[in-house]
């Protein structure tokens, strides 16, 4: 079958066809993130330097070693460590409601933290921040060096939830939607018609008619029976989303009343409806 061409590629999609989207974190955030995360980093090569300072040191050598390891420590082996150990989160980006993530949306490892502070020692610290907010100013989703060569994205974690409003059902459709044999749809195909339905009156007419006809025909290889006489594309459309998302949610239900039943649970508000 046919992708639909209308599928947002940046969406993350979830469940029936609803799409998630996830924004990059901006450059006003990102500097705010980056400047708590340049004075932790200062705060604790100062806290190495007191503790090294009351050590006795035999000679000049070993103070230049523990000279290094101060600054290694500092500029990468702290944020290298932050970032891994909690996904792809630092002391800023925690303040700030941000993290690093792949750009296909998995968990920052190790390997990306490594990147994208190496680089960062270049762009951050000997450049004073400027390359990279010059960067961040010219790419799509403010990415620095370090994040497109480690293949990350910084997004916002904080996001308000956008509820989907829910589909309604064409009135003279409603008897035979109940009755039909309504089968899950793929995920691009229930996503195309949702952004088609959301879109339809921004469309030309002969662009809308086109792409109703176009999606009706890939969505009734999923439906038996047909319904009877001429029914509208859009109809069509409207009706079996509708009696997909009344299915799921009758069908979360009762897997929510077996499961309190089971452990012997209250009912929740949920389940009294």
């Amino acid at each position: 079958m046919d992708k639909p061409k209308n599928l947002v590629a940046d969406d993350v999609v979830v469940g029936e066809g609803v799409a998630l989207d996830i924004p990059p974190a901006g450059i006003a955030l990102r500097i705010g993130a980056g400047a708590i995360d340049v004075i932790a980093a200062i705060i604790t090569m100062i806290a190495l330097s007191i503790l090294f300072a009351v050590l006795p040191i035999p000679d000049e050598a070993i103070a230049h070693v523990l000279i290094i390891t101060i600054i290694v420590t500092g500029l990468l082996l702290y944020p290298v460590t932050m970032e891994t150990l909690t996904r792809g989160r630092s002391i800023g980006k925690f303040i700030f409601g941000t993290r690093v993530v792949r750009d296909d949306m998995g968990p920052s490892g190790l390997q990306q933290a490594i990147v994208r502070h190496v680089i960062g020692i270049v762009e951050i610290w000997m450049m004073s921040g400027t390359l990279g907010i010059c960067a961040m100013l010219v790419t799509r989703k403010s990415r620095r060096l370090g994040d497109m060569a480690a293949g990350t994205v910084v997004i916002k974690e904080r996001i308000p939830l956008k509820v989907q409003p829910p589909m309604p059902m064409p009135p003279h459709l409603q008897m035979w939607a109940h009755s039909a044999d309504v089968a899950s749809l793929p995920t691009g195909l229930a996503l195309g018609i949702r952004q088609f339905i959301a879109r339809r009156d921004s469309l030309h007419p002969q662009a809308r008619n086109q792409l109703a006809l176009h999606l009706a025909r890939h969505a009734e290889q999923y439906v038996y029976p047909r319904p009877s006489g001429q029914v509208h594309p859009e109809d069509f459309l409207m009706a079996i989303t509708a009696e997909r998302a009344r299915r799921d949610g009758l069908r979360i239900a009762r897997n929510r009343r077996l499961s309190d039943r089971i452990l012997h649970r209250t009912p929740s508000a949920h389940t009294l409806r």
